[in-house]
């Protein structure tokens, strides 16, 4: 990660509103600056950088088994084991899932980062390319990341370890820090 972005989401896209580079020796004034400019008490999404996250493909046989399937297929691609991941997925065409999965170590630290500045986190996303996820993946919680789709929400997958599914967004005007 080379930045932090604050960023709006305004008529349906997100807006940047201040970027600092997170290098230098200032970092902490120019953080505690853009902190100034988000609304005391409002909720912020964290979006988390590309490359702390692994979207892969998953064949799926059915949507009944696609959590177990997904588990299966993602056991032994990362150095964390299954119940130390946050996972979402959306299924893309017939008997495919892409996926997409972070540790929750690194949402943790993200947290502990935004809360240490007196920010209430809201949510976790990323600013997922097309390629990488067919939507703003969402992993934590609170899931307030607004779905571009008109599609219905999925229902939650039903074993553990708990699966992010499509989800509409309850405050699509959340600022976040990325």
């Amino acid at each position: 990660m080379s930045a932090v972005r604050l960023m709006r989401r305004e008529g349906g896209h997100w807006r940047e509103v201040a970027r600092e580079n997170i290098d230098g020796t200032d970092i902490e004034e120019r953080l505690t600056a853009m902190i100034a400019q988000v609304d005391e008490g409002a909720a912020v999404e964290l979006f988390l950088p590309r490359d702390q996250i692994l979207y892969t493909d998953v064949d799926v046989s059915s949507e009944a088994d696609a959590q177990s399937e997904i588990g299966a297929a993602l056991d032994g691609q990362t150095p964390y084991s299954l119940d130390e991941l946050e996972i979402d997925w959306a299924t893309t065409e017939p008997g495919k899932a892409r996926v997409c999965a972070i540790a929750k170590e690194t949402l943790q630290e993200a947290a502990a980062f935004a809360e240490d500045r007196g920010l209430q986190v809201a949510g976790f996303s990323s600013l997922a390319d097309p390629e990488d996820f067919p939507r703003l993946p969402t992993f934590g919680a609170n899931h307030p990341v607004e779905d571009e789709s008109d599609e219905p929400a999925s229902p939650e997958p039903e074993s553990p370890p708990e699966f992010s599914t499509v989800r509409k967004s309850q405050s699509p005007d959340l600022p976040t820090l990325t």
